[in-house]
Order: C-alpha cells, then structure tokens, then sequence
C-alpha cells in the first residue's frame, strides 16, 4: 500500500519485489496477529462481567435519593412501632405500623415504576465489545448499530487479511 504512484512503480519495476512483498507481508501478518490476541484477550475478560438478561432498576437520582428516605423512614417507623408495642402503648404502635405500610406500598410503587425488563449484555466475538441489548424492542437495532460501525468493521478486515495471507 504504497500512495505515491511513482514510489509504487519503483517497488513494482525493482528485481527483488516478489522477496520484499513476501517479507512484508510476513511481518504485517505478524503485527495483525498481535492485534487479533488482543482482541481475543479483551473478549476472554469481558465475558465474565457480561450482566445476564433480568429486570434492572433505573431511576434518576432525586427520585433515589426520595426512595432511599422514604426506606429508611419504614425502617425507623416499624422499630419504632415494635418498642412501643413492647412498652404497652398497641394503639400508638399500630398507627405507626399503619404510616410504615403506606410508606412501603408507595415504594414499591416507585420501585415498580422504575423497573424494566433488559436482556442483559452480548458480546462481540469480532471486536470484543459488549453491547447493552436494553429493553427486548432495542435489541435489534443495536446489534446493527455495532455491524456496522467502523471498529466492528476494521476488527472483520483485520481477520480476513490475515487468514487471506497466511
């Protein structure tokens, strides 16, 4: 891959350009090798933090600030209803337990609201990338969102070169 045309033409015309294409080409299947392992490392590691399809919890973070309160608060409200039932004091205590259940079903609410079904991740065995699958409708558009992306592309020209000149 020479970009000069007159340079081209030298390597072209000189007596020894078969030897030198050869040993080019040998030492070029070499580097796109070391490419190909790492590639093939980064892919061995990143299979073990794939995360597996499920459901995932998102929410911003002023809401999960509110929800860790309103957590904490159930907590403190159902301590606080069990040592007043523990000291005799059953109608304080049930009130109390009333204001925890409340405060429980709008977090589960919250929680509910916030929950979304993911397929998890996938990884690329070309690149090495993981991909985020997201919710099952954006699954397919992501997949080809990475084929046809540049690195996905150059990792598949890298490997084909490289079996083509062995």
């Amino acid at each position: 891959m020479i970009y000069s045309d007159y340079l081209q033409r030298l390597f072209d015309n000189h007596p020894h350009h078969a030897w030198y294409r050869w040993k080019w080409e040998q030492d070029f299947v070499v580097y796109l090798e070391e490419i190909i392992a790492e590639a093939d490392q980064w892919t061995r590691r990143e299979k073990a933090k794939l995360r597996p399809p499920g459901t995932e919890l998102r929410m911003p973070a002023d809401i999960q600030e509110k929800w860790d309160e309103m957590k904490e608060t159930a907590a403190n409200l159902t301590k606080e209803s069990e040592k007043l039932a523990e000291e005799g004091d059953l109608e304080q205590s049930r009130i109390l337990l009333t204001q925890a259940k409340l405060l429980n079903e709008q977090i589960e609410e919250i929680r509910q609201k916030h929950t979304f079904e993911t397929l998890g991740e996938e990884l690329c065995d070309i690149c090495g990338v993981r991909l985020n699958l997201g919710e099952p409708d954006g699954a397919p558009a992501i997949r080809d969102a990475h084929i046809s992306g540049k690195m996905h592309k150059r990792y598949m020209e890298i490997r084909s070169t490289t079996e083509s000149l062995k």
